[in-house]
């Protein structure tokens, strides 16, 4: 059992390389912004297939760039 937090922003889809894989005792967290908040058909394609449950959180970003 493993937990994936995932900073979108920084990472983008790269971050997200190999989620198909992971097993139902895994779970994905992505937290996202404005400045983020698209993602490939590919990686849509890849978060349906995998087992792991996946959660989505949008974080507001400070004019500083800081999420909160």
């Amino acid at each position: 059992m493993a937990y994936y937090l995932i900073d979108f922003e920084n990472v983008k889809s790269r971050g997200m390389e190999g989620v198909e894989l992971l097993a139902e005792e895994d779970t994905v967290c992505i937290f996202y912004s404005d400045n983020a908040d698209s993602m490939t058909f590919d990686l849509h394609r890849k978060l349906n297939e995998t087992k792991a449950p996946v959660s989505y959180t949008h974080l507001r970003a400070h004019e500083t760039g800081r999420n909160l």
